[in-house]
């Protein structure tokens, strides 16, 4: 009989996510929605997918409530396109960077006072900005702060421009059931660790401080492949280094009981996680109090006076 058809070949594995661009926008003014999501979503996809190397798309969003008032402090649109190599990534992008296409996306989005974009990409990783400050970015949108009541709000913290997921994740917790944690003690103890490790320029997402509660504080952060991460525990275990963390951390108040450690759970390291201790680290020694001043008799009483 006929021989068989052949086999079609194998789909290409998926990439490592290495090549992508990155499209996204801040609102104060209102929150995004999956709505959105498809009206981005259905306005790029035809700039960015018609090239042998296209991959997939996908869109996410966040909003930030501000604390106590329930109310949008602002809320960002993310849209990520993927490839396989980098061979047509320019050209996509010089098809998504022009000033019709940023002001057509700013009304439909309707972003309101202050809203603002960034496209980023990771050929160049040199972000192209829209706004409505002519001075501030690259693709001017006239109309987006024709209507505030007051100035714009600055813009918010930039959201980092790298796919969710991608990279190494990185925890540090300090507990200690003896001192009262607070926000601003978290927020020291990140600063610290960014400065010991001085690898930031090759960590997706800082260390930084994610949760302070009364007796715990927890730092995260991303590095950009298993070398940074391992990178990152190896200057962890250096006595010195941590010592230092702690020593500035405190300032000499007792840290009795305290345990700092450091866990890297998703990407191949040689040591996955390590813990700081009493017993390990001088800094976390717990110290004697001083003994309580003694307690000096009452001087006696003057003898009374003869008696006349």
């Amino acid at each position: 009989g006929p021989a068989p058809p052949p086999s079609p070949p194998a789909p290409p594995p998926p990439p490592a996510r290495d090549w992508y661009m990155n499209v996204s926008f801040v609102s104060y003014v209102r929150s995004f929605s999956d709505f959105d999501c498809q009206l981005l979503t259905n306005v790029l996809q035809p700039l960015v997918s018609p090239f042998p190397d296209f991959w997939e798309s996908t869109c996410n969003f966040t909003t930030a409530v501000t604390p106590g008032t329930g109310q949008v402090a602002y809320s960002q649109l993310s849209f990520f396109a993927y490839y396989y190599t980098g061979s047509f990534l320019q050209q996509a992008s010089s098809n998504i960077n022009t000033n019709t296409l940023w002001n057509s996306m700013f009304n439909q989005l309707n972003l309101g006072c202050g809203g603002n974009g960034q496209y980023i990409d990771s050929l160049f990783m040199q972000p192209f900005t829209a706004c409505g400050d002519i001075t501030r970015c690259v693709f001017f949108i006239p109309n987006v702060d024709q209507f505030c009541a007051s100035p714009p709000p600055p813009p918010p913290p930039t959201p980092s421009p790298f796919p969710p997921n991608q990279g190494c994740p990185i925890q540090v917790t300090l507990n200690n059931p003896m001192n009262m944690f607070n926000q601003a003690l978290c927020d020291k103890l990140g600063g610290l660790l960014r400065t010991v490790q001085d690898i930031d320029g090759v960590m997706i997402e800082p260390l930084s401080c994610q949760y302070a509660s009364t007796n715990s504080l927890f730092i995260s952060g991303r590095a950009r492949d298993s070398a940074v991460a391992s990178l990152n525990m190896i200057n962890f275990q250096n006595s010195v280094l941590s010592g230092f963390v702690i020593q500035q951390l405190y300032q000499g108040t007792n840290m009795c009981g305290g345990v700092l450690s450091m866990a890297i759970t998703q990407c191949n390291v040689a040591v996955r996680t390590y813990q700081w201790t009493a017993e390990n680290l001088n800094a976390l020694i717990c110290y004697a109090p001083p003994p309580p001043s003694p307690i000096m008799p009452p001087p006696p009483s003057p003898p009374p006076p003869p008696p006349p």
